[in-house]
């Protein structure tokens, strides 16, 4: 099956950046009811995880499903559950359990720290931790994440320094737990804990 996919790195990024940063836009401008744009993101995850449950119990599916998308898939995914239904599940939690503006922001910092670190950590990076992530990629992370916090909210410094740290920790040592998901609920987390 892996053999099927390619290095899908800018497309899938490119991918990540836009399909992350609809809920949070729509949620933030209040384009609709903060109750409408939760139920829409729980019955997506609902239908996504259904169908990746799915195409996983069967071969053919599967690989009907890898040699289509591959250009925006990580190698394990072919195996495994995509990183969409770790986004959509963790951003539902993250509707469900944090004030609008958080919520918003904390999206946002997994729209767009995640690929910004994964794009300079790949490019750029030079001081490597053990699971291959990079220093660089990790400030670049803290940065856009600092950039988003200063000019979507009005948290306290240490409530959005906190935040933005919390998700760079995130990505930098995701594991089995998804970045998708753990990015946005850590980081609401501390900054809510902090009465950002």
């Amino acid at each position: 099956m892996n053999e099927l996919l390619i290095d899908s790195h800018w497309p899938r990024k490119i991918f990540h950046v836009t399909g992350a940063s609809i809920i949070p836009t729509v949620h933030y401008f209040d384009l609709v009811r903060d109750d409408v744009t939760l139920l829409v993101t729980g019955v997506a995850a609902l239908i996504w995880i259904t169908f990746d449950t799915l195409r996983l119990r069967s071969k053919a599916v599967n690989e009907f499903f890898v040699r289509n998308l591959s250009f925006l898939m990580k190698t394990r995914e072919s195996e495994g559950y995509t990183g969409t239904s770790f986004l959509l599940v963790g951003s539902f939690l993250t509707l469900l359990f944090f004030q609008p503006v958080t919520a918003s922001v904390v999206l946002f910092f997994l729209a767009f720290g995640d690929p910004s670190a994964a794009v300079i950590g790949k490019r750029f990076g030079k001081i490597r931790f053990a699971n291959g992530r990079s220093l660089e990629g990790s400030a670049t992370m803290f940065a856009v994440c600092v950039l988003v916090g200063l000019t979507l909210a009005d948290f306290s410094l240490s409530a959005m320094l906190t935040g933005a740290f919390t998700a760079t920790l995130a990505e930098a040592f995701s594991g089995r737990l998804d970045d998708n998901f753990s990015i946005p609920l850590f980081s609401g987390a501390a900054i809510a804990g902090l009465g950002g």
